[in-house]
């Protein structure tokens, strides 16, 4: 079966014999210290410690040591503020490359997996690959590439064995100026879902409390206009809006979304990029949310409209909104499919076992759905 349409199921041609285990130094934002009491932006609430607990670096280490692999976490950004002056990331960069380097020297990875490590240099990767010629170096990317993104990856892809991106490969491969060969390294990674963390389940709810809710991360545009035109609806729908200081985290957040009807997906940059959602979709279809998103091109192949139903507008939203509402049969219906698929294509320890398989160019243990042969047929197929 494919993505797109009937009931998800998880793929055939499972691999017979069991998968090696590895050593695996994953290097993310764990944020494992939370924001220190000095920093100085007042703006918004401190990060704390488990704010984040349902952060794609979690669940993907969650998803390695499942699949029997050690993983070794450095979480970068908390190293450098523990290094830098007055707890400053930007003070503590210099120091991190030494640390790094370092814990590579004493685990003696047999695979590097890199996060968002916009802390580390240039040089500290071609060092790495240098110390350690025969490791895999692959790194993973949730953004929609925005310039500066851009110009941190380019450089890097020629380093890299593998980039892991939650956009469509070929659109990457052309914001990143790739040659062919070295898009062939480029691969769509789907915004893993966790049974351990994605534990709600909103379409079983008796008496939910929200009718709508949407989270976002911070005051873009985008993310303004649509709270503006939830908060016209105010008089009429029970709104669960935590945008910019109102944001939520932790478990108050997961419990808010278990006890949802409907949430809104909404990029906050942009829907142009083919397949590309924040791993809200993530949060809302695993917990059992009806998500209605904005439509972003090539999404269906991800769900359904059947499952995520999509709107062009926020007109459209408005009547989608309305008609799910009045409809709570046909929105539970769709919300338990796309909690479904969800938690069986799309589970953690799935997607870590495609991220070590190509890592470590070994023959694919399963029809991974969303798999470079898919994404780019070859001609007449």
């Amino acid at each position: 079966m494919g993505v797109t349409g009937g009931e998800p199921s998880v793929a055939v041609g499972v691999r017979a014999e069991p998968m090696r285990t590895l050593r695996i130094l994953h290097i993310a934002n764990f944020a494992q210290l939370g924001i220190p009491h000095t920093w100085p932006h007042r703006r918004y609430r401190r990060r704390q410690l488990a704010d984040d607990y349902y952060s794609e670096e979690r669940k993907i280490s969650n998803g390695l040591v499942r699949n029997q692999h050690h993983v070794q976490e450095l979480s970068y950004r908390d190293i450098a503020r523990q290094l830098g002056l007055f707890g400053s990331k930007a003070l503590g960069r210099y120091p991190l490359q030494r640390q790094v380097l370092a814990a590579a020297h004493n685990y003696e990875p047999q695979l590097i997996l890199l996060g968002h490590t916009e802390l580390l240099s240039l040089s500290t990767l071609e060092t790495l690959r240098k110390n350690h010629p025969d490791v895999p170096l692959l790194q993973w990317w949730i953004d929609p590439f925005p310039p500066h993104q851009v110009a941190l990856l380019a450089p890097r892809l020629a380093l890299l064995d593998a980039l892991f991106t939650t956009s469509h490969p070929a659109a990457v491969a052309e914001l990143l100026g790739a040659t062919p060969q070295l898009a062939k390294r480029i691969h769509f990674l789907p915004n893993p879902c966790d049974a351990s963390i994605e534990t709600e389940s909103a379409c079983e709810h008796p008496a939910p409390q929200l009718d709508v809710f949407f989270a976002g991360g911070g005051r873009t545009a985008r993310h303004l206009a649509l709270v503006e035109q939830l908060r016209a609806m105010a008089s009429e729908l029970r709104l669960g809006l935590y945008v910019d200081r109102d944001k939520i985290y932790g478990r108050r957040y997961m419990k808010t979304v278990g006890t949802s009807r409907i949430g809104i997906n909404y990029n906050s940059a942009t829907d142009a990029v083919p397949m590309y959602s924040s791993n809200r979709l993530m949060h809302l279809t695993g917990n059992g949310v009806l998500a209605l998103s904005s439509s972003v091109p090539q999404l269906e192949r991800l769900f359904p409209p059947t499952e995520v139903p999509c709107f062009k507008d926020f007109g459209e939203m408005r009547q989608l909104l309305h008609y799910y509402l009045q409809h709570d049969d046909e929105l539970r219906t769709a919300a338990r499919a796309a909690q479904r698929r969800a938690h069986s294509l799309y589970d953690a320890s799935r997607i870590a076992r495609f991220i070590v398989e190509v890592g470590m160019q070994e023959p694919l243990g399963e029809d991974y759905e969303w798999r470079n042969e898919i994404l780019f047929p070859k001609p007449g197929s």
